[in-house]
């Protein structure tokens, strides 16, 4: 109820929502720099991992909100993770994918797998025997072998997120609260470039269009299970909200690229190519809106986005199949053998 009743107090100014859409957008984004940075320095995912990433996003997220630098905004924060980590809990992903290899990555990134240097390599016995110790510990059954070869081959954003949090929980079904963060903060973004454009309307009326815009049928489908696929629809709305609410300030405009960015390459390579087209439509826009400086600035911080996550959270897998099979996209393409999906 305290959530709320900020939510209604401070709905107008937006203080309070822009401060949790910045903390829900930025933790995914830093906690796959510090992950990816962790395993370029021969590091492993360790259970400080999730709170020292709660404690820079939530920093973060006040500066981007320009509030002072208080405790008063993270008690709503941790009363709402509590009842996701309650249902995340009780609620146990059954899903086929999950199953097959996104559990597995989760398991193995949780248990001290770094995909960089332990990549390829024994990774058939160290996902079999990460998976086995798992398996003593949680409901989770034996073993399929078939989807190791995406667990390595296959970009790993969203496992990550969800190791850290297994990490720090120890248990592999509360690791799915990280699948909340994004449309968490597409909610409030929503509500902020609702409060911009209708003023007028109730807040009630606008949290509830807000929490129909950000948890749609798609969402509900996937968020209590391990699949991924549902990440880019948060992004979108984001990216759009971003437009409407951050037109011509540079600095929240390209935080949120770079953030955006850095998830999207991290979670699923056509999510990254989508997003893409996006932002080249956004840029036009732009261009066309005369912001010249705004889109040679965030042509700039999207093209540093990029080569900050090829060399930190998605150097496994393009950066090693490259290597190791001679294309970033084995074994779907190039390298010895196609795998037919």
């Amino acid at each position: 109820w305290q959530f709320i009743n900020i939510l209604y107090m401070d709905n107008k100014k937006s203080l309070f929502s822009e401060l949790y859409a910045m903390f829900f957008m930025l933790l995914p984004a830093i906690l796959l720099a510090e992950c990816g940075i962790t395993w370029l320095l021969g590091g492993r995912i360790t259970p400080f991992a999730f709170p020292v990433g709660f404690i820079l996003a939530y920093i973060s997220a006040l500066r981007l909100a320009k509030q002072p630098l208080n405790s008063k905004g993270i008690v709503p924060i941790v009363c709402v993770i509590f009842v996701l980590v309650l249902l995340c809990y009780f609620l146990h992903d059954s899903s086929c994918d999950g199953f097959l290899y996104h559990q597995q990555g989760v398991a193995a990134l949780s248990e001290g797998w770094n995909p960089i240097y332990n990549h390829h390599c024994g990774i058939d016995e160290d996902v079999a025997y990460r998976w086995e110790k798992l398996s003593t510990k949680t409901h989770v059954g034996p073993m399929d072998v078939s989807g190791i070869v995406w667990v390595d081959h296959y970009a790993k954003g969203q496992e990550t997120l969800c190791a850290t949090v297994m990490s720090t929980f120890g248990n592999i079904e509360i690791g799915k609260i990280a699948n909340f963060f994004l449309p968490l903060s597409s909610f409030f973004f929503s509500l902020m470039a609702l409060n911009r454009h209708f003023p007028i309307w109730t807040n009630r009326k606008k949290m509830f269009l807000a929490f129909i815009i950000a948890f749609p049928p798609i969402i509900w489908n996937q968020v209590f299970t391990f699949y991924i696929d549902f990440v880019l629809y948060p992004l979108i709305v984001i990216a759009f909200c971003s437009v409407i609410l951050y037109e011509c300030d540079k600095l929240r405009f390209c935080v949120i690229l770079a953030s955006l960015v850095i998830i999207a390459f991290s979670v699923k390579l056509n999510m990254f190519m989508w997003l893409g087209m996006l932002y080249c439509g956004i840029l036009v826009y732009l261009f066309f809106k005369r912001h010249y400086k705004m889109v040679r600035l965030s042509f700039i911080v999207g093209v540093t986005a990029v080569i900050v996550a090829l060399f930190t959270s998605v150097y496994n897998p393009y950066i090693t199949n490259t290597i190791d099979h001679r294309s970033p996209f084995y074994p779907l393409m190039g390298g010895e053998v196609n795998i037919d999906i």
